[in-house]
């Protein structure tokens, strides 16, 4: 409660947390501090409570609540406070730092002797430990930055959020882009005299020829899906373009009575198409919804040429960096030339690994300390 309250009156007077590497080499003097003090003096009533296990409950719960409102609240909450996420709150870190602190002062204090038994118990803390140090120099570590591909042009600089440009180990060339979407839904619209903002009800159902769905007050069916359509004066022609749009053409009733004609979200090549009911109603198609875009890069590397696919959760790994698929050309859609990729490097990834593996190795020695205490009890 206490940390909670002054990392409010420090978000108050100073904002976030400063995210930088002096901050956080501040703030690691603190666990150091403790683990030398209880080394040093262990029946010290203050020694014993910084490696209590009380301190070690209300802390860790502590910081669990406060990770599950982080993860549960969306992101909006915390930007009208200034923050970009619960994480770079000056109350979450304070109560990161007291669990690290503990940790710390637990280690120092079962670090002399150096007997079996300690062992086992410092690889599990010890593990925990750099695993939060790990964590924390990633996010003050972590380097994001925008690759912008156009088809056929090779490119080795990335832009960061700031502005500032960082040359590539590799350059990239776009040689393909792919965008899938999703077959598109329809909506019933309707203008409301007085108002600005349409009434919109959209349907749930994703389009193909047969399809019948109650949308508001009417019912439709779908007489014709063409999943790539071009406007030849006014009918809808089915053509393989890059540029071509989904189109439908519908059947609706209603209390005005039946309607039948074609639907489109439009694009390139061709404009919107709505489906007039009267004169302040209408069905209309929504653009659809990406389903899958991908990007074949040819990368240049030390006189080396290879092959590389991004997609969307599917990153790559080229000269220790990671690249994601984050974006296109949305005005082309389908036509893009353009790929954006993210490009990001997370240099506290192999503090993170280590403390696994000290954990892994703290558990193995564990299962093995209690398998052998098993089988000479057993005798």
């Amino acid at each position: 409660m206490t940390a909670g309250v002054i990392g409010l009156a420090l978000h108050r007077a100073t904002g976030p947390v400063p995210n930088s590497l002096s901050t956080l080499g501040t703030l690691a003097l603190v666990p150091l501090v403790a683990a030398i003090y209880v080394a040093a003096r262990r029946s010290d009533r203050l020694a014993r409570w910084l490696s209590g296990v009380p301190l070690a409950v209300a802390s860790t719960t502590a910081m669990l609540v406060l990770a599950v409102v982080g993860g549960w609240l969306p992101a909006a909450t915390f930007h009208r406070f200034g923050l970009p996420s619960l994480w770079g709150s000056w109350p979450f870190a304070l109560i990161g730092l007291i669990v690290a602190t503990n940790l710390a002062a637990t280690i120092g204090r079962r670090i002399v002797p150096l007997t079996y038994r300690n062992v086992l118990f410092l690889c599990s803390h010890l593990g925990l430990l750099v695993v939060l140090v790990g964590g924390t120099l990633s996010s003050v570590l972590l380097d994001r930055r925008s690759l912008t591909l156009q088809e056929g042009v090779a490119n080795r600089i990335a832009v960061g959020e700031d502005g500032s440009l960082r040359e590539l180990p590799f350059a990239a060339t776009l040689r393909e882009f792919t965008l899938e979407n999703f077959p598109p839904t329809l909506a019933y619209v309707r203008v409301v005299p007085g108002k600005e903002d349409l009434d919109v009800t959209a349907g749930s159902a994703l389009l193909k020829t047969d399809l019948v769905e109650a949308i508001g007050p009417v019912r439709v069916r779908v007489l014709e899906y063409l999943p790539k359509a071009v406007d030849v004066d006014g009918e809808w022609r089915p053509i393989p373009w890059k540029t071509a749009v989904p189109a439908a053409r519908i059947l609706v009733e209603g209390s005005f009575g039946r309607a039948e004609g074609w639907v489109s979200c439009g694009g390139l090549e061709s404009n919107r198409a709505i489906l007039r009911l009267g004169e302040h109603d209408a069905i209309a198609m929504p653009p659809p919804n990406p389903r899958r875009f991908r990007s074949v890069l040819e990368v240049e590397r030390q006189g080396r040429t290879e092959k590389v696919e991004v997609e969307v959760n599917r990153p790559a790994n080229v000269a220790g960096l990671q690249l994601y698929q984050l974006s296109y050309d949305e005005r082309m859609g389908t036509a893009s030339e353009t790929s954006v990729i993210e490009v990001v490097e997370d240099r506290g990834v192999p503090v993170v690994y280590a403390g696994i593996a000290l954990l892994l190795a703290g558990a193995a020695l564990h299962l093995f300390e209690g398998t052998k205490r098993s089988k000479e009890g057993s005798r």
